[in-house]
């Protein structure tokens, strides 16, 4: 009865009207974003972060851990984890495979001990030296420009999908993450660096000599430590 009188009093035209315009307001903002989101999928495709301008067009290779362990003659891979992460002593840096600008698919963490190389980060050119860290983040555009055979350090790799992992706990949340996408080297107070060192030798073992039944869970679990290791010395460190 409440529903009869009401559909015969004047209010309800007005309640009608009203209604259909929202539904027609709402129709169109369907509309309207659909398109964006699709202009916006389109300019994904061709462009990825962290790309310098310029580059965007330019189909550069990107190695994965697979490629790099089969091309570069002083990378071990990790048994258990072979696609996932890789941790080298390396007495010289050298490779045909850096030598024109190239992707590396997943986070690559090099801490000189000896020597020094040159090298371009997006585009940047660096000089590194002993007792400097690089923290190389996903799609950085990298080249090392000269012959790397003086060179010694500890070189991790962290596959993309074992770096989300990672991500997932909010590690690249923090201001320094955000900082050490743009600025990649830094040197780190003596006792942070002589810390790193020794961490970075654990996972270099647990890494290439353990062969535990949990061998997987522990490696991800001292890279997650070994990450806010890394990030705490960078908050303090000197960047370069």
């Amino acid at each position: 009865m409440v529903l009869r009188m009401f559909k015969r009093s004047n209010l309800f035209p007005m309640c009608l009207f009203f209604l259909l315009f929202q539904v027609y307001l709402f129709h169109y903002q369907l509309k309207k974003n659909s398109g964006y989101m699709k202009e916006s999928s389109a300019l994904n495709a061709h462009t990825r972060p962290n790309t310098p301008v310029g580059t965007a067009k330019k189909q550069l290779p990107s190695y994965s851990i697979n490629d790099i362990a089969h091309s570069v003659d002083w990378v071990k891979q990790t048994a258990g984890l072979e696609s996932d992460f890789l941790c080298v002593k390396a007495t010289n840096f050298q490779s045909d495979l850096f030598k024109e600008p190239c992707r590396l698919d997943g986070v690559t963490i090099v801490m000189i001990t000896e020597g020094e190389v040159q090298a371009n980060i997006n585009l940047q050119q660096l000089n590194m030296q002993a007792g400097e860290v690089i923290v190389n983040m996903p799609d950085n555009i990298v080249q090392i420009l000269q012959d790397g055979s003086n060179v010694s350090g500890i070189v991790m790799l962290v596959s993309y999908g074992m770096y989300q992992k990672l991500s997932a706990l909010h590690i690249e949340k923090t201001p320094t993450y955000t900082y050490l996408q743009k600025h990649p080297v830094f040197r780190p107070k003596d006792k942070d660096w002589k810390w790193l060192l020794e961490f970075a030798d654990y996972v270099y073992y647990v890494a290439n000599e353990y062969d535990g039944e949990r061998k997987i869970e522990i490696v991800q679990g001292l890279l997650l430590a070994f990450s806010q290791s890394l990030l705490d010395a960078a908050n303090k460190a000197d960047f370069i």
